[in-house]
């Protein structure tokens, strides 16, 4: 186990990033509003890649409303594009595949033969005739607010670019970092960090510490709503719903990528 020096104390470094991931999501209250409901996933899909922990609040109307009509999670991109342009037309809930093609810039093929059924699979959509599909139910996002992380050991302009893809649907993006592997000089991480709006999360290896996880720079926070956000929204309702807690992980060029040891948090369930 390697070890490095912090302000004079012998400090180890972890060993993976997955055993990075617990000590933050234990530690969530140095950063998040201990008075809102927040709940954690890991490797979630997103439209910039896969997210290392995303932090949600649940709009739980929108999910007792969902549960009520018996609608399911719309994860594909492009169905979740179509229902959000037939939830938003304001002068009819019925429409043809050519003015969905219109609206979307989908092909009327495209629409017909996949879109629109697999939204007539999930609940949301009803097809009239051969012509014509109608928008059951309104579209409305199942969170009120997410937070994305980025967990990197070292490397940190890896880690800045791709926290920083994150600001497109999340309303704070942070770097979370191994605190030994921080550069002593932060002039120049702290600058790319702040030009950016992504936050920085040092996270140190010493279990049962009240020190584990210490927040060194705050994340511009931002509102953020549109289909990339909605997308990120739909997959943590997804997973959420399946009981599990992560999207799908484990084997990266044919090896398990999981903690060095003791239990891994990350529960995906099919």
């Amino acid at each position: 186990m390697q070890l490095d020096s912090i302000d004079g104390e012998e400090m180890s470094s972890f060993i993976r990033e997955a055993d990075m991931l617990r000590p933050i999501v234990d530690n969530v209250s140095h950063f998040l509003s201990k008075d809102d409901k927040w709940e954690h996933f890991y490797e979630v899909q997103s439209p910039k890649g896969v997210v290392d922990i995303v932090l949600v609040i649940f709009d739980e109307h929108a999910l007792e409303q969902r549960n009520v009509w018996g609608v399911q999670p719309v994860q594909e991109r492009s169905s979740l594009e179509v229902l959000v342009a037939m939830s938003q037309a304001q002068d009819s809930s019925v429409f043809t595949t050519t003015d969905l093609a219109e609206k979307t810039l989908y092909s009327r093929s495209h629409l017909r033969r996949r879109i629109l059924p697999s939204l007539v699979d999930l609940g949301w959509v009803n097809r009239i005739n051969e012509r014509e599909w109608m928008c059951t139910y309104r579209y409305k996002s199942p969170t009120a607010s997410i937070n994305a992380i980025e967990v990197k050991r070292s490397e940190w302009q890896r880690g800045l670019m791709q926290a920083a893809s994150y600001t497109e649907f999340a309303n704070k993006a942070y770097l979370a970092m191994d605190v030994t592997k921080i550069p002593k000089n932060r002039q120049s991480i702290y600058r790319s960090l702040r030009h950016a709006g992504v936050g920085l999360i040092s996270v140190a290896n010493n279990p049962g510490d009240q020190d584990t996880l210490a927040v060194k720079l705050e994340a511009s926070e931002r509102t953020k709503w549109g289909n990339a956000r909605f997308v990120v929204a739909e997959r943590v309702a997804a997973i959420r719903e399946s009981g599990g807690n992560a999207g799908a992980w484990g084997h990266v060029f044919g090896r398990l990528v999981s903690t060095s040891s003791g239990e891994d948090p990350r529960n995906s369930v099919s």
